[in-house]
């Protein structure tokens, strides 16, 4: 193989690993061969914006961050590292939206895999967050919500396990924020804190595909929310504090999920117990 048909075959390859379709507002979304740390695929995508155009995870990677960790706000110095991430690579943080803007057509290709690298780097930092490890006694929550959800549990004497990981139909793996289970009732706990409405749309969506993906069996099987006996039910726990949620978010979640809130613990443990 000479130079040249080996230089095209890798460009080739390359290419196959990019995905391009059509998205709202005219624009184009990118999926991009780069991952989270939970294996979910990181999207991008590009607007055009006049005579320029912007490439942006409208939000996304910040977004995940907050929801692995449970925190309705990354605390300053998580920010700040955040901030000197993008700083590095060249990317702007326009109000947790990873971006870049002003671009031409000819800028477009270098621009998207910069931005895709530097988003991929920003959800890394989620390693740093934790600082202990996930089991039993060590375990410690790092939020007030999260805190209070924990001794919850332990006053009802629920037994739980925080941050699972489970794989989906689709062979995506999905971060859970705990698995409960009392006698034999057993349920998939998802905490969503968010002081920002349009970041708590984008919550109640991916917890929807979420649970859709992790439906028992194949084809469109209507998932019992009350479940037969060992099955598994999902738990969407809002966090009620800040007046973000709004009507439609919430029936979203109640297609797959039983919905509770932070401000109404009573109706947590029902749910917990009758799972």
């Amino acid at each position: 193989m000479n130079l040249e048909s080996l230089q095209s075959s890798i460009c080739e390859s390359l290419h196959k690993q990019w995905g391009f379709t059509a998205a709202p507002k005219g624009g184009v979304r990118v999926r991009t061969p780069y991952m989270y740390p939970d294996g979910g695929i990181l999207d991008l995508f590009v607007l055009e914006r006049g005579d320029s155009y912007k490439v942006t995870d409208f939000g996304e990677t910040v977004a995940w961050l907050k929801m692995r960790t449970g925190w309705p706000k990354l605390p300053r110095e998580r920010r700040a590292q955040v901030n000197d991430t993008c700083r590095k690579h060249g990317v702007v943080n326009n109000h947790g939206q990873l971006e870049l803007s002003g671009l031409s057509r000819g800028d477009l290709s270098e621009a998207v895999v910069q931005l895709a690298g530097t988003a991929a780097r920003v959800s890394d930092l989620w390693f740093t967050f934790r600082r202990t490890k996930f089991d039993s006694a060590l375990y410690i929550a790092e939020d007030p919500l999260r805190e209070q959800v924990e001794k919850w549990f332990r006053e009802w004497r629920v037994a739980f396990k925080p941050r699972t990981t489970r794989s989906g139909q689709s062979g995506r793996n999905w971060s859970i924020d705990y698995e409960t289970t009392v006698d034999s009732r057993r349920a998939l706990v998802f905490l969503l804190g968010s002081r920002d409405r349009e970041e708590a749309r984008r919550l109640a969506e991916h917890v929807l595909v979420a649970c859709v993906d992790l439906r028992p069996g194949s084809g469109n099987r209507q998932y019992p929310l009350v479940p037969h006996e060992h099955e598994v039910v999902n738990v969407s726990l809002c966090d009620d504090t800040h007046n973000v949620w709004r009507e439609e978010d919430i029936r979203l979640l109640e297609l797959e999920s039983n919905v509770v809130h932070r401000s109404r613990p009573d109706e947590v443990e029902r749910v917990l117990r009758a799972a």
